[in-house]
């Protein structure tokens, strides 16, 4: 089985047009490594990530403190913390009704992926095992 990466946020474009939405898209933990199989069933079935809006964005990128490390169990607590500072930023006195509508859109969407995730992930070492023994 192949391995692949999966960008929680997507699609690229979109969430690369703003500094913080890049930032957060390419951080390591906000990208495991699945099957490739389960990749492909997880854009068929969520087939985008709408963005944070640039307010939101900022205050999540400046506040987001992934965990660290390689196993299933870090990436899915760095989603969730993930999750709880957008909800968190969500809660600001300044944040509009559209605003916390867009983040609990985008945190239902995140939260969509989390099964597969749990299904297909790959560690690098059983993905290099995998490859060894096909």
């Amino acid at each position: 089985m192949s391995r692949e990466f999966h960008h929680l946020a997507f699609p690229k474009k979109i969430h690369e047009a703003h500094p913080a939405t890049l930032k957060l898209r390419r951080n390591k933990m906000l990208i495991p490594p699945l099957e490739s199989v389960v990749h492909f069933a997880l854009h068929k079935s969520v087939t985008m990530i709408n963005p944070l809006d640039g307010y939101m964005a900022n205050s999540v990128a400046r506040d987001f403190e992934p965990v660290r490390g390689s196993e299933l169990s870090d990436y899915l607590k760095s989603i969730d913390e993930y999750l709880l500072t957008v909800a968190r930023a969500g809660m600001h006195w300044k944040c509009t009704h559209t605003q916390k509508l867009n983040a609990e859109l985008h945190t239902e969407l995140m939260s969509k992926q989390i099964p597969f995730i749990k299904e297909g992930f790959m560690t690098p070492h059983l993905s290099a095992v995998k490859k060894r023994a096909a």
